[in-house]
């Protein structure tokens, strides 16, 4: 039995690179395509999926191939996002450096000085200030630590 696993999880391992490279080579596009609902129901299963719609339109997903053939066969489509995954790699999230976020910090405090306080509550492995801010109305009381048992 475990044989046969394993040859299963080795099987998918090979053949996922396959799939992978053929996805990835598959450009969607996000489209508004004005149609009835008859022609909606006759092209839904080659849409990868439905954004919303309304009377006579619908905002959906296509491959390339898929909106090229749209095309061909008259109908009038706007493409709203013609490559959704390079879209989403521009929204890609950074992070921001120790100094950024230090920086940042300080100016929120500086400039929201009646309800923000900045401290310094020690030092990191490799040097760096621990800060807290504590934003409050009432921003001077400190708050006594307590152990908890």
């Amino acid at each position: 039995m475990k044989k046969s696993v394993l040859f299963c999880l080795v099987a998918l391992a090979a053949a996922t690179p396959l799939f992978a490279t053929n996805y990835l080579d598959v450009v969607e596009m996000k489209v508004k395509v004005y149609a009835t609902p008859e022609q909606v129901a006759r092209i839904a299963p080659d849409v990868l999926e439905f954004y919303g719609g309304g009377e006579g339109w619908f905002v959906g997903a296509v491959t390339q191939p898929t909106y090229e053939e749209l095309v061909r066969e008259g109908f009038d489509i706007e493409v709203l996002v013609p490559d959704v995954r390079a879209a989403a790699m521009e929204d890609v999230a950074t992070f921001h450096t120790y100094e950024q976020s230090r920086d940042t910090w300080a100016i929120i405090a500086q400039n929201h000085s009646s309800i923000c306080r900045l401290d310094t509550i020690g030092h990191s492995y490799n040097g760096n200030l621990i800060i807290a801010m504590k934003i409050s109305d009432n921003r001077s009381v400190v708050a006594k630590a307590t152990a908890v048992r």
